[in-house]
């Protein structure tokens, strides 16, 4: 691991951790024991510029901070590709320099857009499913 940025834990008993320094997010037991990887460097889906905030939801799909290319990137809990969303800029829905994430149990992510000096909130997509 290299400069780890944020680590929470899941309902299903796992810690999902930012791997900022190698471009990933790791996972392991709550015992420390190594589960899986995913991410590598880069900016295509799947692919991060040193991912910082992370958070879960309730079905325990993660929220992932891309900083270098200034969107979001939400997988599930096995690390699969869901969707993405934000570019870099001041208006809504873009990012410059972005880190904190969280989802509250309404279904809300607050983002916290550093650069812009801001904090946007967003609806989860399908949190009822």
């Amino acid at each position: 691991m290299s400069r780890p940025e944020a680590a929470k834990v899941g309902n299903d008993s796992r810690l999902y951790v930012s791997d900022y320094g190698n471009h990933r997010i790791q996972i392991f037991t709550l015992e420390g024991e190594y589960i899986t990887s995913f991410g590598s460097e880069g900016g295509n889906d799947g692919q991060f510029r040193n991912v910082t905030g992370i958070a879960l939801d309730k079905y325990n799909n993660i929220y992932a901070c891309d900083l270098g290319n200034d969107r979001i990137q939400v997988f599930d809990s096995s690390g699969n590709f869901l969707y993405e969303w934000g570019t870099e800029g001041a208006g809504d829905g873009q990012f410059e320099n972005l880190h904190g994430i969280i989802v509250d149990e309404d279904g809300y992510i607050y983002v916290a857009d550093t650069g812009n000096n801001r904090i946007q909130r967003f609806r989860v997509l399908n949190f009822g499913s």
